[in-house]
């Protein structure tokens, strides 16, 4: 069984250079620098840094294209995955982890060197900044 994404493939970076990294673009003193081995790979395969910002452009636009058909595709009502999806117990929400100073949402965890346990910062109060701080300036500590 094939899927709907075999069916529309994303653009393909190769192909692309080289229908667009024409190698009669870089200078003839330049070209003739390499082998006549490169020179070959080069006719057949492009040239990745003589792509125009212009292409690139028309690349990102190609890919942004597929982006958007790739997040359409859903698979069918009836798809057995939605079955199963069904069927799994819904996790229980975590709680977030507060900072040990100030009670707010922390992101940043450091082991306690004695009991081992993490203790939680906010970006604010992280420990990190305050390093960093001090090796800035070791006189306002």
């Amino acid at each position: 069984m094939t899927s709907r994404r075999d069916d529309d493939p994303p653009p393909d970076l190769t192909e692309f250079v080289r229908l667009h990294g024409d190698w009669r673009r870089m200078p003839a003193e330049q070209w003739a620098t390499y082998t006549s081995e490169q020179q070959d790979l080069m006719r057949r395969s492009g040239v990745y840094s003589l792509v125009t910002a212009e292409e690139w452009c028309e690349w990102d636009r190609l890919n942004a294209e597929w982006q958007e058909r790739r997040r359409r595709i859903r698979p069918p009502a009836d798809s057995p995955v939605d079955e199963l999806l069904n069927q799994l117990p819904k996790p229980e929400p975590i709680p977030f982890e507060c900072c040990a100073t100030c009670g707010q949402e922390a992101q940043f965890g450091y082991r306690d060197a004695e009991s081992g346990e993490f203790v939680w910062f906010c970006a604010e109060h992280r420990r990190a900044q305050w390093w960093a701080d001090a090796r800035r300036d070791p006189e306002a500590f």
